[in-house]
Parts: structure tokens; C-alpha cells; sequence
């Protein structure tokens, strides 16, 4: 038998991109059942503000290298969750073609905004690379699903910042 339930997905839940899985576990309650307990993988897609920053970086000549969550013990990204999701995309045509490796997207979303959080890292000489001095974080907050207003501030954001 098969039923069809909906579920309620916290906004801070990962996208499924890159190596990112996200599940539910299922436990049945039934007699002799053939396989009581289960994960479900779940497809998780961008919200439309993730999605608007994803098409403006993508316009931009930015391309999605890697998508995976990471450890946030101390709450550098936020204070509620002890993860956060990064995309990592490389710039590879447009304005920032030789002047940024790559560009770190960390997102905080909830209901009324996206909060990001960028690391740009510049391209840099083998000093500032050893040293991280080639990087620079900054934050900003996505109210918007216009594409073109979210590629104009995010480009006048890592311009000023590579």
C-alpha cells in the first residue's frame, strides 16, 4: 500500500546539490512488516531567493563546483544550527574571470529574507594565498527574487571585494 503524506521542510534545510543528501527515517508499526524502518531521500530545491542568487552568480560567469555541508561549532554563520550548507563556484567567463578563484556562498535563509554570507577569494600570490589574506568575507541580505537586482548587488559586492 502506498499513501501519499506532506511533510513541512524547515527553511534551513540543505539543498540537494553536490553531495549533499537529506532524508527522513520512517518506522512502521506493523506486524511481521517486510521493512519497518526506511530512509526516504528527499529532492530539496532552492527557495526562489537561493535560486535568484544561483541565477544572478550564474550570469555573472560563475559555475557551482561543490555543494556540501560543513561543521559551524562555533556559530561563526549562525547560532542556531552546528552546520551550514557552502556552494563553492569559480568563476569561469565574465567580469571576474582572472581577478577571483572562487567564491564561497554561504546562505541563511528564513521566511522573509536570505541572508549570505560571501567569501571572496581573490586571486592572490603564493604569500597571501598561504596566509588567507587573499579572502574577505561580507554579508548581505536577499529580499528579492529579481534576478537582475540580486546580480547587480552581488556584483558590485565582489568587485569591491576582489
Amino acid at each position: 500500500e502506498t499513501r501519499d503524506v506532506s511533510l513541512d521542510i524547515p527553511h534551513g534545510t540543505p539543498v540537494t546539490l553536490g553531495n549533499v543528501d537529506v532524508w527522513v527515517e520512517t518506522e512502521l508499526d506493523i506486524e511481521l512488516a517486510v521493512d519497518p524502518e526506511d530512509k526516504d531521500y528527499l529532492n530539496v530545491q532552492p527557495t526562489p531567493r537561493l535560486q535568484a542568487v544561483f541565477d544572478a552568480l550564474d550570469d555573472l560567469g560563475f559555475s557551482l563546483h561543490t555543494a556540501e555541508c560543513e561543521a559551524d561549532p562555533h556559530g561563526v554563520f549562525t547560532s542556531s544550527r552546528r552546520f551550514v550548507q557552502e556552494f563553492e563556484f569559480r568563476p569561469t567567463s565574465g567580469p571576474f574571470a582572472g581577478d577571483v578563484d572562487e567564491l564561497e556562498v554561504v546562505p541563511r535563509p528564513d521566511e522573509d529574507a536570505l541572508e549570505l554570507f560571501l567569501v571572496v577569494d581573490r586571486r592572490g600570490g603564493v604569500l597571501s594565498e598561504l596566509s588567507d589574506l587573499d579572502e574577505r568575507t561580507v554579508q548581505t541580505t536577499v529580499r528579492t527574487t529579481d534576478v537582475s537586482n540580486v546580480r547587480d548587488e552581488l556584483e558590485s559586492l565582489i568587485r569591491a571585494n576582489a
